[in-house]
């Protein structure tokens, strides 16, 4: 990584005024600050001791003037104080419209050069431009060294360049506005020449922190001490554990939270992956908050799940789903088919909650032959109306609310989307340009999102994550023990067996003498309803519910044999044909 420092375009202009010092005075204070984006200099020129007419001539000089700023811009921005001459000086270069950072650019990329990204980043007074370059090879970083201090007469000034190390925090705008005072701290304690820089992304709520150096080892130990400063709290119920509903992974619950968060002060975060609340903002504001998020849960209507085992399912889609809906609104539930089993979501009272159970369970209605029960302009997902309708290429027709969760949904799974219509009608897979069509940009970058996701999860001897905490960073596993160092983080991993990096020692050779789960027993993980998954060896363990396991990797396991299938259907048949009779040994239990 280099940057380069260019000054911009400036001026020199004077304001004569023979008015006394006090107009003066008053002409300088109009431009304490900044003009034009740029932090004005001012200097008063006294008259000479001996002056002929008997009149006081009194100039102001401004210094870091842009180039393109007018004679009436200044005169405007004077308010009042009537100079009776304004001088405009000349620009420091004649080439005031050509684009400097265009030519650095080029400069950078001569000899064939890589240049992997280039970023403008303005100085606090807005007299120097920082560019942050990266390249993709470390020989040209070095190659690019060598006009460091000349004059380039394309930019009109002289070009430095350094090498430093540089990592790139994206974080909240809230969450911004609460840490703000201890990034600044830490800036202000840093004695090893690490600077950070904040940079307000435009049409957005992130703020991207920069923290960059001579030396990778201080940046990294910078990077470190921000995110202890970023770090929030679990929020926790009465018994100590993460406090968390379901209701808080919906547009209701996010929106209660934020009724709850105060800018500056406040922010609470919905951890829909690690199924928590993370506090952040003063401490002694915790316990007042987690009172608040506990009146959340007491007083917002409760959701509820139904698991659609058995002959559930056929029903709910043969029409008791329909009742539902019909009966309590089309807000009240939704399907979640992608759950095993299947599971219908329900938003209401215990008492509605048990009247839509039965609306469920009435068996479905006999349709005479050659008849529909509903016509083409109900949504085959909600079985309403259809509202705000999309039509795919296949002909078929549903609404845009139904085809964004769809997406969402699919995303989260290894399963293509495909038309809502019945399988045996339809069930054809709906393209990405069919998907991007119908859906915003944000939904869009959603559904991507979480496909990338679960491609990772899905793939552990192919792809993993950095191991850094919250760090998106991933890589390319290898057989052999090639180092990855990361961009966000800049830790370096083994491809290998993704640990640490351990230099001139082997793979067995770094490895510690035990690991954490090597201390649990066979049998005490036995006794706790524990094991390893067949595919990615992440502990596992069945709480609950039938003996059909899907671990987050994507892989579906039977927990009575260890058995891995690519779905759940193969995995419920294959405990059908072979594990019946425990099955039925446990449900006598």
């Amino acid at each position: 990584m280099s940057h380069s420092h260019r000054p911009q375009h400036n001026s020199h202009h004077l304001i004569t005024v023979a008015r006394g010092q006090a107009e003066h005075n008053r002409a300088i204070k109009r431009f304490d600050g900044k003009f034009g984006g740029r932090q004005i200099e001012t200097k008063l020129q006294q008259p000479p001791q001996h002056h002929t007419n008997g009149r006081a001539i009194w100039s102001v000089q401004l210094t870091n003037v842009a180039a393109d700023v007018t004679k009436e811009q200044i005169q405007e921005h004077l308010e009042g104080v009537a100079p009776d001459k304004i001088v405009m000086g000349r620009p420091t270069s004649d080439e005031v419209d050509e684009k400097p950072e265009q030519f650095v650019q080029e400069l950078l990329r001569q000899s064939g050069r890589k240049l992997r990204s280039f970023e403008l980043e303005k100085t606090a007074s807005g007299s120097r431009t920082k560019a942050f370059a990266q390249f993709e090879r470390a020989s040209d970083v070095r190659a690019v060294l060598a006009p460091h201090g000349l004059e380039v007469p394309e930019i009109g000034s002289k070009l430095y360049i350094d090498q430093i190390a540089a990592v790139r925090v994206p974080v909240a705008g809230e969450l911004y506005a609460i840490f703000k005072g201890n990034v600044q701290k830490l800036q202000a304690d840093n004695k090893d020449g690490v600077r950070i820089s904040s940079h307000h992304r435009p049409s957005s709520k992130i703020v991207d922190l920069r923290i960059y150096g001579p030396k990778l080892e201080a940046v990294a130990r910078v990077k470190a001490q921000l995110a202890h400063v970023l770090v929030g709290t679990v929020v926790l119920n009465d018994g100590g554990t993460a406090l968390w509903h379901e209701f808080f992974s919906t547009d209701d619950g996010v929106s209660a939270l934020r009724s709850v968060s105060r800018p500056g002060e406040v922010f609470l975060y919905s951890d829909i992956r690690n199924l928590q609340l993370v506090f952040f903002g003063t401490p002694s504001l915790l316990e007042e908050t987690r009172r608040a998020v506990v009146h959340i849960l007491t007083s917002h209507v409760s959701y509820y799940w139904l698991s659609l085992e058995g002959e559930l399912f056929p029903r709910a889609l043969a029409g008791g789903f329909r009742r539902v809906i019909r009966h309590f609104g089309k807000k009240s539930a939704r399907l979640d088919i992608l759950r095993s089993p299947p599971s219908m979501i329900f938003r209401g009272s215990p008492q509605q909650f048990e009247i839509a159970k039965l609306l469920i369970l009435e068996p479905p209605a006999v349709v005479p032959t050659g008849q529909h029960m509903e016509s083409s302009t109900e949504c085959p997902c909600c079985f309403l109306e259809i509202a705000d309708p999309i039509e795919l290429r296949c002909g078929h027709s549903s609404c845009r609310g139904c085809f964004e969760a769809l997406c969402r949904d699919t995303a989260a799974s290894e399963n293509p989307i495909t038309c809502f219509e019945d399988l045996s009608t339809c069930g054809q897979m709906v393209s990405l340009d069919e998907i991007k069509k119908n859906l915003d940009n944000s939904t869009f970058e959603a559904v991507l999102e979480s496909s990338f996701e679960q491609y990772i999860r899905s793939r552990p001897d192919q792809i993993q994550y950095c191991p850094t905490p919250d760090c998106p960073s991933i890589y390319k596993v290898s057989e052999a023990p090639d180092v990855f160092t990361c961009g966000n983080c800049l830790i370096s991993i083994c491809r290998k067996c993704r640990a640490l990096s351990h230099d001139d020692l082997t793979c067995e050779e770094a490895q510690p003498p035990s690991r954490a789960e090597e201390h649990v027993s066979d049998e005490d993980k036995k006794k706790l309803g524990i094991s390893n998954c067949p595919r990615c060896k992440a502990l596992i363990q069945k709480t609950y519910g039938c003996n059909h396991i899907t671990c987050t990797c994507g892989i579906h396991i039977c927990w009575f044999c260890l058995a891995t299938f690519a779905s759940d259907r193969e995995c419920y048949d294959h405990m059908f044909q072979t594990h019946e009779e425990q099955e039925q040994e446990e449900e006598e239990v």
